[in-house]
C-alpha cells in the first residue's frame, strides 16, 4: 500500500498529557484536598481560578437567577438537544436485557443492572463553555437511573456561566458547585467536608483534569483516559472538498493539540481541500487555535482504493470519523476501529458535539481499537446472581465442585462443595465424618400422587402418569361456555369460583367441519386447556410451551372454480386437543431428560361458523375473529394461573402448526402488534404471520347469508340474536351446510389491515421467532386427496388447469391478465425444479402434467411466501429469528408423489415415536416412524429438544446433543441472517433437516425460487389480498 502525504504534520510527536510538571501538580493538589478538604479546595479555586466565594454550591436562587438571564432561544436549543441525547440514551437503556436462566432444573442463574449511587460530571469552561457536555454527562447519568449527580463547572472570568448552568439544571444535576479544574476533581472524587464523595467521574476537560482523573482511577471510576479532540474524514472523488475543509476546521478549533486529517482516494479532492482551508482560516474567528492544530496536526492523505482506506482509517482509529463518500454506510461494515461515525454529506461531527443524539465523550489516541465511548451502560453495573433450589442439582454440583477445586489445590473450595454432596445425595466424605456435632439432612422427593393445583377460581386435582413421570390437568375452562347468548360472541372470562374439581379428562373438541369416520366427542361448550407438568415441579418457575392446534388435512368447501376444489384457504375449520397426535407428554419428558424441564399446555378455540364467521352485522358488534379472540383469552388464563402448575408467566411461548401457526401470527400482529405481556416467543410451523387468504367480503357476506338462511333466521330484525337462540345442531348443520370459507378477516381491529403490510412495516411484537416449512408443502393443497398419502380426486392436465387455479388466488382481477402472465414465467412447466422433490419425472395421467407445477405454486403462496418473509422482516427489525426447511425423505407410509408434505414434521418434534394417533381416521397411511431407521429417530430426537431448547432459551442449539447416531457433528443453527441487509438481499440462511445430510441438519442459502417468492411477497396485498 502507497501512502501520498499531500500534507504531513509538523509535529507528529502529540503530547500525551502526563509530562512530569503536569503529574507532580496535579498530585500535590489531591495529596492536599486529601488532608485539608475544603480548605485546600479554597486555596487551589483561589490560586487558578481567582474564586473565592462563600460557597461554591450554587443555591436555587442563583441556579434560577442564571437561568432567568439565559435567552429564551438558547433554552429551546437546550431543551431540544437534551430531547435527542434523552431518547437515544432511552433506547440504549432499553437495548440492555436483565434475564434469569434456569441452565438445568432447579439452578437459576441471573444477571440485573444496577445504575451507579453517585456520579460526579465535570462540565469544562475554559477556552469555551461546553454546554453539551452537560447533556452528554449528567443526562446519560439520568437515564441510566443514577440516582445522585454532582455536577462542577468553573466561574466564567469570575462571574457564573448562566448558559452553562441552565444545561446542567436542565439535564437533571442533584447538585451544582461553581468549581473547576483539578480541585473540582478531587473534591468529587475524595470527598470534604461540605461535597459528598463520588464513585464515578465523567466529563472532558484540559490536561490537568485528565491527570487528575488518571490518577484516581481505581478509587472511583472514570467515564474515558481523554486525550485531544480528533478527526479524521474519509472522501472519495466525489466529495465536496469545501465541505471537507470547513468540517476539519470544525474540530481543529478545540485546540492546538488537535489532530484533523483527511484521507481520500483523490488527488484533487485533496488538494482543493488544502487550499480551501488556507482561504478559511483567513476569516474563522477561532483561527488561531484551529490554525495552529492544522499546521502542527493536520494531515491529508492520498490512498489508491476504498479498501486501503478502510485499512488506514482503522489504524488511525480516530474519535470522529466523517464519511463523505459516495456509499458511506459501507463504513458500517468495513471499519472496525472508531469512536463514532458521521454517515454522509448530510450530517457532521458538529452534530455529535452539541445536539443530534449520540454522546460526544469518546475515545481517542487510538483507544477505539479497545472501546467505546461514554453510554448508558457506562453508568451500570451488569452482576449476577445464582441461587439453587434443586437439591439433587445442588449434590451433583458439589461434586463437580471438589473435583474441579481438587484439580487447582483449593481444598477449602472443594469442601464446600463435598457438604452439598454429602447434604443432598448422602455422598459418604472422610472429613465430614471426623467433624463431630453437625447435623445433615438428605433431601428427598416424594413420589406425586393426585396432583393439585390451585388456580384463581378454585383447585383442580390432576392425575399421575408413571409411565413418563408427568401430571396432566386437562379438560379446565378458561372461559364461560360460549353458548346460547354467548354464541357468536366475545369469549367471556370465568366469573365464578369453586371448591375443589377433577382435572382428569380431556374436554370436548370445538364443533368443527364433518368427517367421515370421526370419533371424537365435539360439544359448542369447548372452550378449554390443557397443562402437562414434569412430576416434582410443582415449586419451581418452568418456562412454558402453548399448543395451538391446526389441522392437517381438510376438504375444502370452497366451491369457486373447479380446479380449485380442493385448495385450501384455511385449515380453521377442523382440528382438537383430543387429537392423539398431539399429545404433548413425550416432549415434556424430553425436557426432563435435556436438563431443560418445561410446562406445555394445549387450548381449545372456535373453528368455522362458530368460530370464524364474519359478516358487516358481526363486524359492527367487534364479533369477528372470535378463534383468535378465544386463543388471546386461554392465553391471559395462562398469565394469571400458570404459576399455580409451576410455570414461569413470563416466559411463554407460543406454537402451532397449519392454521396452528397462521394463529400464533395472528397473535404477533393482534391489535397492531400491540404488547399485552402474553407470550415472549413463537414457533410457527408451516404458516405464521402471514396466514391464509381471507375470503373476500362477497365471499363473507354469502356465507354469512347462507347460514342465516338455512338456520331459519333470514326474516328477523336482529339476525345475530335469532342464530343464537337456534338450537346447536340447527346451527352447526346450518354451518356445515354452507359453501364458504372460514379463516381470520382483517376487521379493522384484532387484524387491522393486511397482514403482508404489518409484517413489512414492523406492526408485528418483537419476540423471538422460529419458523419453517416443508419442501413439499403443495402437495397437500393440491388434488383433494382424501387423506396424506392418497391418490389425488382432481386432476390437472393441461396449462388451462395451471391458469384456473393461479385465477383462484388472484384478488385483484384488474391485474389478472399480467398476473397469470408472470406467474407462467415464474413457474414453468419444468418437473425437475417443482414439487415433490422425492419423485423423478412426470407424474402420471391420474395426476395431470401440471399437477407439480400447481403444487410449486400453491405450497409457495400458502406457506413458503410468508415463511420467507417473515424471516426477512424478523431480520430488517433486529428481532431473532431461526428458519428452517424440512426436507427428511423416505418417510415411513408415504409415497414419493407425497413427499416431504405439510404436517409432516409435526410427528418428530412431537416424538412420538410410537405412532400414538397416527391410524385411521387420522392419518391412515400409518407412522412416519414406520420401516424407518436409527436416522429419523435420532432427527426426531434433534428436532424435539432443538424446539424445547428455543423455548427455555431462546435459542434451538442448546439441545445437548453434539453428535448424531453415527458420530456426525450436529452444526449450529444461526440465526437467519446476520443483519437486515443480508436477510433482504439474499444472503439469509435455513436450517435444513435432511435424512441425507450426515449430520442430519445443514445449513443452507434461502434463496430457491428467488424471483417467484419475491413476486408473491411484493404483491401479497395488492394482488393476492393477504
Amino acid at each position: 500500500m502507497t501512502l501520498k502525504h499531500l500534507k504531513g504534520p509538523a509535529n507528529k510527536a502529540i503530547s500525551n498529557g502526563t509530562s512530569v510538571d503536569v503529574a507532580g501538580t496535579v498530585k500535590k493538589v489531591l495529596d492536599d484536598i486529601k488532608a485539608d478538604g475544603d480548605q485546600a479546595v479554597g486555596k487551589y479555586s483561589a490560586q487558578f481560578d481567582h474564586w473565592s466565594p462563600a460557597s461554591f454550591k450554587l443555591s436555587q436562587d442563583q441556579i434560577d437567577a442564571a437561568i432567568a438571564a439565559v435567552p429564551s432561544q438558547t433554552i429551546d436549543d437546550i431543551k431540544t438537544a437534551q430531547q435527542n441525547i434523552r431518547k437515544f440514551a432511552e433506547a440504549q437503556r432499553d437495548s440492555l436485557r436483565e434475564f434469569e436462566l434456569e441452565i438445568e432444573p432447579g439452578v437459576f442463574l441471573g444477571q440485573k443492572n444496577t445504575p451507579i449511587n453517585r456520579v460526579g460530571a465535570y462540565i469544562p469552561g475554559g477556552r469555551y463553555p461546553l454546554l453539551a457536555s452537560a447533556h452528554m454527562t449528567i443526562l446519560t447519568a439520568k437515564v441510566a437511573g443514577v440516582p445522585h449527580v454532582t455536577a462542577c463547572t468553573p466561574p466564567s472570568a469570575g462571574a457564573v456561566p448562566n448558559a452553562t448552568i441552565a444545561a446542567i439544571h436542565l439535564a437533571g444535576a442533584d447538585e451544582i458547585y461553581l468549581l473547576g479544574g483539578v480541585q473540582a476533581i478531587g473534591a468529587m472524587a475524595l470527598g470534604t467536608e461540605s461535597i459528598a464523595p463520588v464513585d464515578f467521574l465523567a466529563g472532558p476537560g484540559n490536561a490537568f483534569v485528565a491527570e487528575a482523573k488518571r490518577q484516581l482511577f481505581g478509587q472511583v471510576g472514570i467515564d474515558l483516559f481523554a486525550g485531544p479532540t480528533e478527526i479524521l474524514v474519509i472522501a472519495d472523488e466525489e466529495a465536496d472538498p469545501y465541505t471537507c475543509a470547513v468540517d476539519l476546521l470544525s474540530q481543529a478549533e478545540h485546540g492546538p493539540d488537535s489532530p484533523a486529517i483527511l484521507l481520500t482516494t483523490s488527488e484533487s479532492v485533496g488538494q482543493k481541500t488544502i487550499e480551501y482551508i488556507d482561504s478559511l482560516l483567513k476569516v474563522l474567528p477561532t483561527a488561531p487555535v484551529a490554525g495552529a492544530a492544522w499546521e502542527s496536526f493536520g494531515q491529508v492523505i492520498v490512498v489508491d482504493t476504498m479498501e486501503e482506506i478502510w485499512q488506514v482509517a482503522d489504524d488511525i482509529a480516530s474519535e470522529h470519523v466523517e464519511v463523505l463518500t459516495k456509499s458511506p454506510r459501507d463504513a458500517l461494515k468495513c471499519m472496525k476501529n472508531y469512536g463514532a461515525l458521521f454517515l454522509g454529506e448530510g450530517t457532521c461531527v458538529s452534530y455529535g458535539d452539541k445536539c443530534i443524539g449520540t454522546n460526544h465523550v469518546l475515545p481517542t489516541r487510538k483507544a477505539a481499537r479497545y472501546t467505546g465511548g461514554l453510554w448508558v451502560g457506562k453508568f451500570l453495573r451488569t452482576t449476577t446472581y445464582q441461587e439453587v433450589k434443586n437439591s439433587d442439582a445442588s449434590g451433583r454440583l458439589g461434586r463437580l465442585c471438589g473435583r474441579a477445586s481438587r484439580a487447582e489445590n483449593f481444598e477449602g473450595h472443594a469442601r464446600s462443595g463435598d457438604l452439598r454432596a454429602h447434604k443432598f445425595l448422602g455422598d459418604k466424605v472422610e472429613w465430614i465424618n471426623q467433624t463431630s456435632g453437625l447435623p445433615f439432612v438428605r433431601a428427598s422427593q416424594n413420589s406425586p400422587t393426585a396432583p393439585v393445583a390451585t388456580v384463581q377460581n378454585g383447585s383442580y386435582i390432576g392425575v399421575h402418569n408413571d409411565v413418563y413421570n408427568v401430571d396432566y390437568f386437562l379438560g379446565m375452562p378458561f372461559a364461560q361456555p360460549p353458548i346460547g347468548d354467548l354464541r357468536l360472541a366475545l369469549p367471556a372470562s370465568l366469573n365464578s369460583s369453586f371448591g375443589t374439581r377433577n382435572a382428569t379428562r380431556l374436554g370436548p373438541g370445538c364443533i368443527e367441519f364433518s368427517i367421515a369416520g370421526f370419533d371424537r366427542p365435539l360439544s359448542e361448550d369447548c372452550l378449554s386447556i390443557n397443562v402437562y407438568r414434569p412430576s416434582g415441579y410443582e415449586k419451581e418457575r418452568l418456562p412454558v410451551l402453548v399448543w395451538i392446534y391446526g389441522y392437517v388435512h381438510m376438504k375444502q368447501i370452497l366451491k369457486k372454480i373447479p380446479e380449485v376444489d380442493s385448495i385450501v384457504r384455511g385449515g380453521f375449520v377442523q382440528g382438537l386437543n383430543t387429537d392423539p397426535r398431539y399429545n404433548l407428554t413425550f416432549i415434556v419428558k424430553n425436557s426432563v431428560a435435556m436438563g431443560k424441564p418445561i410446562i406445555a399446555a394445549s387450548i381449545n378455540y372456535r373453528l368455522g361458523g362458530f368460530g370464524f364467521l364474519d359478516s358487516p352485522q358481526l363486524r359492527e358488534e367487534g364479533l369477528s375473529n372470535l378463534g383468535l379472540r378465544d386463543q388471546r383469552l386461554a392465553l391471559h388464563w395462562v398469565q394469571e394461573n400458570i404459576h399455580a402448575f409451576g410455570g414461569d408467566s413470563s416466559k411463554v411461548t407460543i406454537w402451532g402448526q397449519s392454521a396452528g401457526a397462521m394463529s400464533v401470527g395472528s397473535q404477533i400482529l393482534a391489535f397492531g402488534g400491540r404488547n399485552d405481556s402474553l407470550f415472549r416467543a413463537a414457533i410457527a410451523d408451516s404458516g405464521g404471520p402471514l396466514g391464509a387468504q381471507p375470503p373476500t367480503a362477497n365471499e363473507s357476506l354469502a356465507t354469512w347469508d347462507n347460514i342465516v338462511d338455512i338456520a331459519g333466521s333470514s326474516s328477523a330484525t336482529d339476525q345475530i340474536s335469532c342464530l343464537r337462540s337456534v338450537s346447536v345442531a340447527n346451527y352447526t348443520n346450518a354451518a356445515n351446510q354452507t359453501s364458504g370459507s372460514y379463516s381470520p378477516v382483517y376487521d379493522g381491529d384484532f387484524l387491522p389491515t393486511y397482514n403482508s403490510e404489518q409484517v413489512k412495516s414492523g406492526e408485528f411484537l418483537k419476540v423471538p421467532l422460529i419458523i419453517g416449512s416443508n419442501v413439499d408443502e403443495g402437495t397437500e393443497f393440491v388434488g383433494g386427496a382424501p387423506y396424506i398419502g392418497a391418490l389425488p380426486s382432481t386432476t390437472y392436465p393441461n396449462t388451462t388447469s395451471f391458469l384456473s387455479v393461479a385465477e383462484g388466488y388472484v384478488r385483484n382481477t384488474s391485474q389478472l391478465e399480467p398476473v397469470l402472465a408472470a406467474l407462467s414465467v415464474l413457474y414453468p412447466d419444468i418437473p425437475a425444479i417443482s414439487v415433490p422433490h422425492s419423485y423423478h419425472g412426470r407424474l402420471n395421467s391420474t395426476f395431470g402434467a401440471q399437477y407439480a407445477r400447481i403444487a410449486t405454486l400453491a405450497g409457495d403462496l400458502v406457506i413458503h411466501r410468508g415463511r420467507r418473509l417473515s424471516a426477512q422482516s424478523w431480520s430488517k427489525h433486529g428481532v431473532p429469528v431461526y428458519s428452517y426447511n424440512f426436507a427428511a425423505w423416505p418417510i415411513g407410509g408415504l409415497p414419493n408423489f407425497t413427499g416431504t408434505t405439510h404436517f409432516t414434521e409435526i410427528q418428530l418434534i412431537f416424538d412420538n415415536e410410537d405412532g400414538n394417533g397416527y391410524l385411521y381416521p387420522w392419518y391412515p397411511s400409518g407412522s412416519e416412524f414406520t420401516r424407518q431407521g436409527k436416522a429419523f429417530t435420532s432427527l426426531a430426537r434433534l428436532m424435539s429438544r432443538m424446539w424445547i431448547s428455543f423455548v427455555t432459551d431462546l435459542n434451538p442449539n442448546y439441545h445437548g446433543i453434539t453428535k448424531d447416531y453415527r458420530g456426525s457433528a450436529i452444526p449450529e443453527w444461526p440465526l437467519y441472517a446476520a443483519n437486515s441487509t443480508d436477510a433482504l438481499d439474499g444472503y439469509g440462511v435455513n436450517y435444513r433437516f435432511d435424512l441425507e445430510e450426515p449430520s442430519l441438519a445443514i445449513v443452507e442459502k434461502d434463496t430457491w425460487r428467488a424471483e417467484a417468492l419475491a413476486y408473491l411477497i411484493d404483491n401479497s396485498a395488492s394482488i393476492f389480498g393477504s
